[in-house]
């Protein structure tokens, strides 16, 4: 009888012990996934602000070069 006991108290705990295993790593690949998404958005965020820097520094260079131009002609 100890035994019986010894066995359904063992199989059942390393079946819990498999399913929290199961959900822990279901939570740590959210929590990662979540934070690759965040990461992507602050880095495509700052990607588009140097973007519009460097278009706004071109429109300023091509103005000031056809400018310029007109002057000496």
């Amino acid at each position: 009888m100890p035994l019986v006991v010894l066995a359904i108290g063992g199989a059942t705990t390393y079946f819990l012990v498999m399913a929290q295993a199961v959900r822990n790593q279901e939570l740590v690949e959210r929590q990662f996934n979540a934070q690759v998404e965040q990461t992507v958005e602050e880095v495509s965020r700052r990607i588009i602000g140097y973007e519009y820097g460097l278009r706004g520094a071109r429109g300023a260079i091509t103005a000031v070069g056809q400018k310029a131009l007109s002057r000496e002609h």
